[in-house]
């Protein structure tokens, strides 16, 4: 059975479960529907979240921080949320805890097999990336000969002009 509270800070408008979903209650200004249980958006980097509104007034909030508020109580000073399973959209309430950044990076290590600061997600690993290799070469070597812009570059590779400098500079893939 699914359980559900007031999210903090929102009581009487929005609850959240105990699997990780939420729902308006009330109506207001703009919301077609109530009582509809959603999972929210996932970020770019996999968590899920949603943009709570009230008064006006509207939020940001990840999905995992909000069930634990709920149902354990705030976040203590110095802890984060850890996803026990390392699935960061599993948001039910059994596979979230608060720890350290500290212990999180632990876990992470001892438990998920994760590997911090390895070079692992450098470069072509990482998984946001949007060049290669070998266009990183070709970015300094372009700029090195001279006559071509920043911006020229980064039109003809779909990056900013500021990422061009960062890879010129050595300040970003400094690892080749």
């Amino acid at each position: 059975m699914e359980n559900w509270l007031p999210v903090v800070g929102y009581e009487g408008v929005y609850e959240i479960s105990d699997r990780g979903r939420f729902k308006r209650i009330k109506y207001g200004r703009g919301v077609v529907a109530v009582n509809k249980p959603r999972l929210g958006t996932l970020t770019a980097d996999g968590y899920r979240h949603t943009v709570l509104s009230r008064l006006n007034k509207k939020k940001s909030i990840l999905i995992h921080r909000i069930v634990l508020a709920a149902f354990v109580g705030p976040c203590p000073d110095g802890k984060e949320t850890n996803h026990k399973d390392g699935v960061k959209d599993n948001n039910w309430l059994g596979n979230l805890e608060y720890m350290t950044p500290k212990e999180n990076t632990r876990h992470a290590i001892d438990v998920l097999g994760i590997k911090i600061g390895s070079g692992s997600y450098c470069g072509e690993q990482h998984p946001y990336t949007r060049l290669t290799n070998q266009q990183v070469l070709d970015i300094r070597a372009k700029y090195a000969a001279g006559g071509v812009t920043l911006a020229r570059l980064g039109k003809q590779y779909g990056y900013t002009e500021a990422g061009i400098w960062k890879i010129v500079r050595r300040k970003s893939w400094r690892h080749i």
